[in-house]
């Protein structure tokens, strides 16, 4: 009775459908609707059972590469020591809050010549499991390079997120680039940079960026310099946050000058940065409104960079028509912008904010995603519980998000 009810409510409405092959219709129906669609396989390993997660996780890594054709977590004990062995040896950077920023020679460590520092957390297993998930992620790049589809790093707790800085930074160094500038593997002997300008290059891998974390505005500018420097393209995938009540009980195991922080940020051309404060605190804003003043300043930094690069002008978009009373009734997005600015949310979770893009936007190609994940019931239960969670603030609204979905299910009836 609880599958039937599960099946027919929860999976319904928020998963895709059990294989990549139940989800073909859907992912034909979107673009119909003038909406594209991030494809996820949404399968979570359970931490609290380590002896199950390798085969779980060989499992993800093929399921991964078959939804690239029609949740890769191998041990998270391995991700938690790397995190902490990155923390103590990368170059300290005094402008970062916890949990930091990635470096180009995070992975060095993963080298057969490497030698691990006195105290490290890391075990030869860990080496072992990490070069392994390395491999495997650089599989899954390549096979998405040949058939053009995008890659995203999601992101997770900070005391796992050094690592997937790490790995993330790594896979962009190597693949967002030119074709003819592609970066060899880190693990390999040589590794040399590129100086032709990546500007053209579309980004192939996207890194995870929460708004909520008082890292973000530094870590994000750190992460534009590097890709200025190296050339090449950083891959930018804004988000809110979806973890505020867990880590707003940790408190940072470090603190960056605050005061350097903010003589940096008042020479920068993008305003609106919510006010760093000093003392000990959690890795996350206080107050939602930080976390939105946060979210929007780094949105304007990154179009004003879009614009100043010069792959789109001022003229992003051409309102065509308004209603009487001025809101915007259509709007056609500049070709030069069109798959460089999207919007998304997950399947089964503001519609109402998806549907009024969708048929506000003209342009070439839909600028609004779909998150659509698929796997068996059995398996996504950890997936729908985790959205449950996260968007409790979503269901609860008196206005926009829950609000609007039943105001419209209620016309339908």
């Amino acid at each position: 009775v609880s599958e039937f009810m599960i099946r027919h409510t929860f999976f319904g409405q928020f998963v895709g459908g059990e294989t990549a092959e139940d989800v073909v219709p859907l992912l034909d129906e979107l673009p119909v609707q003038n909406k594209g669609a991030i494809f996820a396989y949404s399968v979570k390993v359970d931490e609290s059972a380590p002896k199950d997660n390798q085969a779980q996780y060989r499992k993800n890594v093929e399921e991964m590469l078959h939804s690239i054709d029609t949740a890769l977590v191998p041990s998270a004990t391995a991700l938690d020591h790397f995190s902490e062995h990155l923390i103590a040896t990368r170059p300290k950077d005094n402008f970062v809050h916890y949990p930091g920023t990635p470096h180009p020679t995070d992975m060095d460590i993963l080298s057969p010549q490497a030698i691990r520092p006195e105290g490290s957390p890391l075990t030869d297993e860990d080496i072992s499991t990490l070069r392994t998930l390395k491999e495997d992620l650089e599989r899954i790049c390549t096979k998405a390079q040949e058939r053009n589809t995008t890659v995203i790093v999601d992101a997770e707790y900070t005391w796992y997120q050094p690592a997937f800085d790490a790995f993330q930074l790594s896979l962009m160094r190597q693949f967002n680039r030119p074709p003819q500038e592609k970066r060899p593997s880190l693990l390999s002997q040589s590794s040399t940079s590129s100086s032709i300008s990546s500007s053209a290059c579309q980004p192939l891998i996207y890194g995870t960026y929460q708004a909520y974390l008082r890292r973000n505005t530094m870590h994000l500018l750190r992460k534009l310099e590097l890709a200025r420097k190296e050339g090449f393209v950083l891959g930018v995938k804004l988000v809110r946050g979806a973890y505020h009540a867990q880590e707003a009980t940790r408190p940072s195991p470090y603190e960056p000058d605050v005061t350097a922080i903010k003589g940096y940020l008042a020479n920068q051309s993008t305003e609106g940065f919510p006010q760093q404060k000093a003392g000990s605190r959690p890795p996350v804003w206080d107050e939602k409104y930080e976390t939105d003043a946060a979210y929007d300043a780094a949105a304007s930094l990154l179009l004003d960079l879009l614009i100043l690069n010069g792959l789109v002008s001022r003229g992003l978009a051409t309102v065509k028509s308004r209603t009487e009373d001025g809101r915007i009734e259509k709007l056609r997005i500049d070709n030069r912008v069109t798959e460089r600015v999207l919007f998304g949310q997950l399947y089964g979770m503001c519609d109402s904010l998806t549907n009024y893009l969708a048929s506000t936007v003209e342009a070439s190609s839909p600028i609004v995603l779909k998150y659509v994940p698929y796997g068996k019931l059995s398996d996504v239960i950890p997936y729908l519980g985790r959205r449950a969670i996260e968007n409790k603030s979503v269901l609860g609204a008196k206005e926009g998000g829950a609000a609007d979905e039943r105001q419209a299910a209620a016309q339908k009836i």
